[in-house]
């Protein structure tokens, strides 16, 4: 039987294809990509700081070769790594073994077929909703997930995404999927939310990519 995928079709995400995993981490040394990991990279340490906690436990869909999930780690309680390529998994495992990361579980599975009996603390899809098409359906069931906080990114429609748009579709015949602000605010609306822009944002151009928090609201009773 032919494997589903939550990410729309399994084509459309770029990370499942045999020779992905090797290149991945090579690709991020590139001048260009190195600038705008490092810079997403400081904002969602940021943010990781300041809503995770050491009793905490999180999913993070899509952890790859492990870009955050050390990080988040250290941070945590407990991690569940959730990636449905076996290539960057086996990166991942060497990197756990190296820095002694006990706390992070590895799972090879796409976030459709992934079934939890327990919710998280805090739910991370870094880089996912890119390539994702139902995008509110996805969002849906992270927030179903998550007990406190969904942080997310999501590409900013503007030029730089534009042209990594381009890019993606002549080389790799992927679909690149990209946001507003006031897009993901309309629909996360009954949520606390914490949006910023960040890669290569300047003053005559927006950031590539929008970080975004999703903070569940306390429950208020009224007297």
């Amino acid at each position: 039987m032919k494997r589903k995928y939550f990410l729309n079709v399994p084509m459309n995400n770029p990370f499942l294809k045999n020779k992905a995993a090797e290149a991945y981490d090579k690709h991020l040394s590139l001048p260009i990509i190195k600038t705008v990991r490092e810079q997403e990279s400081r904002a969602i340490n940021d943010l990781s700081e300041k809503y995770l906690g050491k009793d905490d436990n999180v999913l993070e869909i899509g952890a790859g070769t492990g870009y955050y999930s050390m990080n988040i780690a250290s941070r945590v309680r407990s991690l569940i790594a959730l990636e449905p390529s076996a290539a960057m998994l086996n990166f991942l495992e060497k990197k756990i073994t190296v820095e002694g990361a006990g706390n992070i579980s590895i799972i090879n599975s796409s976030f459709e077929d992934y079934k939890s009996q327990s919710k998280f603390d805090h739910v991370v899809a870094i880089g996912v909703l890119d390539y994702v098409e139902d995008w509110k359906n996805f969002l849906e069931r992270c927030l179903g997930l998550a007990e406190k906080t969904v942080i997310f990114t999501a590409p900013q429609k503007g030029i730089w995404s534009a042209i990594c748009v381009l890019t993606s579709r002549v080389e790799q015949k992927i679909k690149i999927h990209r946001h507003t602000k006031k897009q993901l605010e309309n629909y996360l609306s009954d949520y606390e939310t914490q949006i910023q822009e960040t890669a290569l944002k300047s003053p005559l151009t927006k950031g590539m990519t929008l970080i975004v928090v999703a903070k569940k609201r306390k429950n208020t009773i009224s007297i």
